[in-house]
């Protein structure tokens, strides 16, 4: 018989954010929809979204439909950490590289900044 090969492969995954709830109600608040419009719109049920704002992770299903959600609304800033527009707008430049991120977005303030660093170096 063959022995069967394990692989030493374990996914670590990420860690959820203890703030989802409050990531949530951003997400509801600026979507300007209820609670049961809102899971309307995800597919789920009231009670489903009760428990995700008491703390319960939703799966990885559900979590695909609620940034679709945000991507299609552009409301994705909402679901990163951070409220603040400016947060996010970092943490998307540092994402997507900030020359990328600017062209993307027409250029701005964040490609002149980018090329300013540029020449000072």
């Amino acid at each position: 018989m063959i022995p069967i090969q394990q692989s030493g492969y374990r996914s670590r995954g990420t860690e959820f954010p203890d703030d989802f709830p409050q990531r949530l109600e951003r997400l509801r608040a600026a979507s300007g929809l209820t609670w049961r419009r809102l899971a309307r719109e995800l597919g789920v049920g009231v009670r489903s979204l009760y428990r995700w704002r008491a703390g319960t992770r939703p799966d990885a299903a559900h979590m695909l439909a609620i940034v679709e959600f945000a991507t299609e609304r552009e409301l994705l800033n909402c679901l990163l950490s951070g409220a603040d527009e400016g947060e996010a707008d970092e943490r998307q430049a540092r994402l997507f590289g900030e020359d990328v991120w600017a062209g993307l977005c027409g250029g701005g303030a964040a490609s002149e900044e980018t090329q300013e660093k540029k020449r000072a170096a």
